[in-house]
């Protein structure tokens, strides 16, 4: 299924106007009619997939019904079928999600109890007000049915620096997202919750580098089996020069699945001469997709920027102020019933971090990965002290308690189940919109073995390097855009490399974005970020976040293209909208 809301209560005749906004929000995302089921104490619009019109859902007689929304897959099924089986085998003392694959949402009823599932890695998001009496796979969606919404100035920073907001948080203080391997139980009147979550390892794995290799080949065959079994030759999946496209396709070739390639940019970079060299030694045809070449005009760019703010939901890292070849390409990744796997997540094979092997103050964790800010870019209402401080708070969240120093698997826990959950769920929520989507690294077991496995088989990208040769040593042989292939051991020039950035100190690291961000000398950027182009969709200016950032020192592209993008969307909400600027 592609899209759902979810209202708690029996007469929803008084939220006919929020209703009916919520349906235009959907209709303009690109969604067909919707589908409505009607209890005594619940009602809930559901809407097929953009692409492939699938709606998986199962009504029974005496009153029951299941629905899935994302990629689900259970017991050799997919769509309907796979939620049927689900229903099967659902109780609410075995909710059976260890054997499904994919990120998704549940909503199953047996008899009067309606329970609203999300998968154990919670890569599918899923929006509630914090009253529970709106739950939609849509943040705009959820949006419509609130009176005032309020966007604090921590969600602003997260996601201009980081191009996501961390946690359970979302822009708006009324809307969280449902926690991964959550569950919400709706009986007549009463709402009940209850998030189990992983517990991260505090000790690395005991096992040797091949016993490390066999576990995380043998995590993988069963996923890829299951993409085998139900897509056959229908699979689309990207390469590039790098490990994870690598590694995915090695295992779709060990299933014996001739995927449809493609790679991203223009013919002469080196990712795509990387990748054209894979697919023509393999016998594999490639589509090269420019998505940078079409320049729309100023007249036109509006429209566009609009198209693309339904398209994503809100906002997405990228922003919304480009030619929308994305949205395009979402929907041809998945036409004829294809299933589109992603390579993120694929780190959780490597030291992401760039971190040796000990433990860490969580502030000076997040110096080294979420300190990508200028302080003089920003205005006095910019305080780095409780910016972290709220980072901290939700790390604390995700792992269960405060630690004065993490464990360096708790660190490596963190990469996919705080940053991958909030990066690649919001991605993978919007692809999930047109038809089957995966994110092979990102399955709950997958990771969670992964981030077991000692920093020194990591370390240089050798686990994962040793992992694609061990499954198809051809495929491992061919160059890398690391200046190596992944054959044999990593070449010192590699470790030597590596090793700068590892004892590179975090009080040093957290200094890294200002200097590069100083050093700028100009604000040149792509046509769709130049003047005309922003005027265009922004008559009125940059009101909002003006007063959090000095535009005029912003020398990052990827940040400017995030102000102005966080801007054309608050503006829809008009004066609904307030804002936590106090100093």
């Amino acid at each position: 299924m592609g899209a759902f809301f979810l209202l708690r209560t029996g007469d929803y005749s008084a939220l006919e106007a929020e209703i009916a906004e919520a349906e235009r929000i959907l209709s303009v995302s690109g969604f067909g009619t919707a589908r409505k089921l009607v209890r005594p104490d619940l009602v809930i619009f559901a809407y097929p997939e953009i692409i492939s019109g699938e709606l998986a859902l199962k009504e029974f007689l005496n009153g029951d019904f299941v629905l899935t929304s994302g990629t689900f897959l259970f017991d050799g099924k997919s769509g309907v079928h796979a939620a049927e089986a689900f229903y099967e085998r659902f109780s609410n003392y075995n909710l059976a999600l260890d054997e499904a694959f994919g990120h998704f949402a549940v909503i199953i009823r047996k008899g009067t109890v309606t329970s609203v599932l999300s998968d154990k890695f919670g890569g599918y998001h899923v929006y509630l007000d914090k009253q529970r009496k709106v739950i939609s796979s849509s943040l705009l969606v959820a949006a419509a049915f609130q009176k005032r919404l309020t966007c604090s100035r921590q969600a602003i920073f997260e996601y201009v620096f980081n191009g996501v907001v961390s946690g359970n948080e979302t822009l708006f203080d009324e809307i969280t997202l449902l926690p991964k391997d959550a569950k919400l139980t709706i009986e007549k009147r009463s709402v009940t919750f209850h998030a189990s979550g992983s517990v991260p390892s505090l000790s690395f794995a005991s096992m040797t580098v091949d016993e490390l290799l066999e576990q995380a080949l043998a995590d993988l065959d069963e996923y890829f089996a299951e993409v085998a079994k139900l897509f056959e030759n229908r699979v689309v999946t990207a390469l590039s020069g790098g490990y994870d496209s690598r590694l995915i396709l090695a295992m779709l070739k060990r299933h014996g699945i001739a995927p449809r390639l493609y790679v991203y940019g223009r013919r002469s970079d080196g990712d795509v001469r990387l990748a054209s060299a894979i697919a023509s030694g393999e016998g594999l045809s490639i589509d090269y997709i420019d998505k940078e070449k079409d320049v729309v005009s100023v007249d036109d760019f509006a429209g566009i920027v609009e198209q693309n703010f339904y398209a994503v939901d809100g906002y997405i890292w990228s922003g919304i102020f480009d030619n929308g070849a994305e949205h395009r390409e979402r929907a041809r990744r998945v036409a004829g019933g294809a299933m589109s796997l992603n390579g993120g997540g694929g780190e959780i094979y490597r030291n992401f971090f760039y971190l040796p092997d000990r433990t860490y103050e969580p502030r000076k964790l997040l110096w080294t990965f979420y300190a990508q800010f200028d302080p003089s870019s920003c205005t006095e209402l910019f305080n780095a002290n409780r910016y972290y401080d709220a980072l901290e708070d939700k790390i604390a969240a995700v792992v269960g308690r405060r630690y004065t120093r993490l464990p360096r698997t708790i660190v490596e826990w963190l990469y996919h189940a705080f940053r991958c959950r909030a990066w690649d769920g919001k991605v993978n929520s919007i692809n999930s919109r047109f038809g089957s989507v995966g994110v092979p690294f990102l399955q709950a077991t997958i990771s969670e073995h992964a981030s077991q496995i000692p920093i020194h088989f990591k370390n240089h990208g050798a686990f994962e390097a040793a992992l694609i040769s061990h499954v198809d040593r051809r495929l491992a042989s061919y160059a890398s855009s690391y200046g190596h292939d992944f054959e044999d051991a990593p070449p010192v020039r590699r470790i030597v490399h590596d090793w700068g950035t590892y004892f590179r100190p975090a009080t040093i690291r957290r200094l890294t974005f200002r200097i590069k961000n100083r050093a700028r000398s100009n604000q040149t950027w792509n046509s769709h970020l130049n003047e005309p182009h922003v005027s265009s969709a922004l008559p009125q200016g940059i009101n909002v976040l003006s007063r959090l950032f000095k535009l005029g020192n912003i020398n990052s592209e990827p940040q400017f293209a995030r102000i102005i993008s966080l801007e054309f969307c608050l503006m829809q909400f008009g004066s609904k909208v307030t804002y936590d600027f106090s100093l």
